[in-house]
């Protein structure tokens, strides 16, 4: 799962706007004994459906590295891709004008401080 992991996470492409983050794992029954088996749970975020359909591809065609191993892809995409239209920004822009925050262009950590400082404020 280790090396599935690293696959998963070099999916992402910062400059297409593709993310895919790892963010729960679980396996395993005690130390020293091989897990029967593991799961992952993937979060993707695309920006546009020509880039949902390839990332989605990449995440089906994964092959294990053990030949004793198989995988299993359940789930798929639940929501639709972000795109920035201009549309889409001028919305955002007035409704970041109207509340009068700054709200960080990237990073999930800051976004969450912002969230927090944002119900602080109602």
């Amino acid at each position: 799962m280790a090396r599935q992991i690293l696959d998963l996470e070099g999916m992402t492409d910062y400059e297409s706007g593709l993310t895919v983050n790892v963010g729960v794992v679980s396996g395993g029954t005690r130390p020293n004994v091989v897990a029967y088996e593991c799961k992952a749970e993937v979060d993707m975020r695309v920006p546009n459906p020509a880039i949902a359909e390839v990332a989605v591809a990449n995440v089906l065609s994964l092959k294990p590295y053990d030949p004793d191993c198989t995988i299993t892809v359940t789930g798929g995409l639940n929501r639709p891709p972000y795109e920035k239209l201009a549309g889409i920004a001028d919305l955002y822009e007035t409704a970041r004008a109207r509340c009068n925050l700054r709200i960080p262009a990237r990073g999930h950590a800051d976004w969450r401080l912002q969230r927090r400082q944002l119900h602080g404020q109602l």
